[in-house]
């Protein structure tokens, strides 16, 4: 699922203390093909991940957009392709 600030309260507040897989993607062809990847991950556990006594949900953000919030929150950077060039 993707985190908005429409839906924030429900998934990182939620009453079901769900374990959140945060996952922060840029825009663009290879952020494209990095958040397909993270689905195929997502739809896999479901399949067969381990048994928790919460939920776990996997959850991607846009990158741009939640850039200050990520930081803030945790201290992440995004990196960008000319970085890792």
């Amino acid at each position: 699922m993707k985190l908005t600030t429409g839906n924030f309260n429900e998934i990182m507040k939620s009453e079901e203390k769900a374990l959140v897989v945060l996952a922060a993607f840029n825009k663009g062809g290879d952020g494209k093909k990095e958040l397909e990847s993270f689905q195929k991950v997502a739809k896999a556990w479901r399949r067969g991940g381990r048994d928790f006594s919460r939920p776990v949900w996997f959850v991607h953000v846009e990158g741009d957009k939640w850039a200050g919030w990520l930081k803030q929150a945790y201290g992440y950077v995004l990196s960008t392709r000319k970085d890792l060039d």
